[in-house]
């Protein structure tokens, strides 16, 4: 847990600003924050779930513990909770940053739309691929190869990645509604899996 806080109250705030030095709150320093935002935050997302489900999944006391949690207490709490709890620093992160730039408020609104949107796509991920490949490690290097490739290596093509190339672009688009989709299909496969689960 403490890797994810010390980005989202230590690294971001500095880098932003550091964004700032010189001319100020432009749309060049926004454009950089933005993107700054679409690197990290994913990574923040998939950090705590993944060692949290780890003790659940393929750790010592996994069969111990699944005894102990029984059917009706999936491990899908767990990873809503880390969520939740890392949703609350974004939003505080967020309306930090809108206090900077005033002018593009509505546009990181927007954005932050995306990046919920995006948290719960990857995180969903991490919950279907953990209980898949009998691994949370395995699961949490898949999703951040992905990451990587499709964000910080832009490699992937555009149909690929999870944010838009115009962070405008309402949820209620196509894109927004194969991206809510997706959240569907791996939180419910993330469901099924664990509920067939056999350590």
């Amino acid at each position: 847990m403490a890797v994810p806080l010390v980005i989202l109250l230590l690294v971001i705030p500095v880098s932003v600003q550091q964004t700032l030095l010189g001319d100020g709150p432009t749309q060049t320093a926004f454009a950089r924050v933005l993107q700054l935002l679409r690197m990290v935050v994913p990574f923040c997302a998939v950090w705590v779930p993944a060692f949290c489900l780890r003790d659940y999944v393929d750790g010592d006391a996994s069969e111990v513990l699944r005894a102990y949690t029984a059917a009706d207490t999936r491990q899908w709490r767990i990873v809503l909770f880390c969520n939740c709890f890392l949703l609350v620093f974004l939003a505080g992160l967020f309306a930090w940053i809108g206090g900077i730039f005033v002018e593009f408020r509505s546009v990181l609104e927007a954005e932050f739309k995306w990046q919920i949107a995006a948290v719960f796509v990857l995180t969903g991920l991490v919950y279907f691929l953990a209980y898949s490949l009998h691994s949370s490690m395995a699961a949490l290097m898949g999703v951040l190869l992905y990451h990587c490739l499709s964000s910080l290596m832009s490699v992937l093509p555009t149909y690929l990645v999870i944010y838009p190339t115009d962070p405008t672009l309402p949820l209620t688009s196509l894109r927004g509604a194969v991206v809510c989709s997706l959240i569907l299909l791996f939180w419910g496969g993330g469901w099924a899996k664990d509920k067939l689960y056999t350590v």
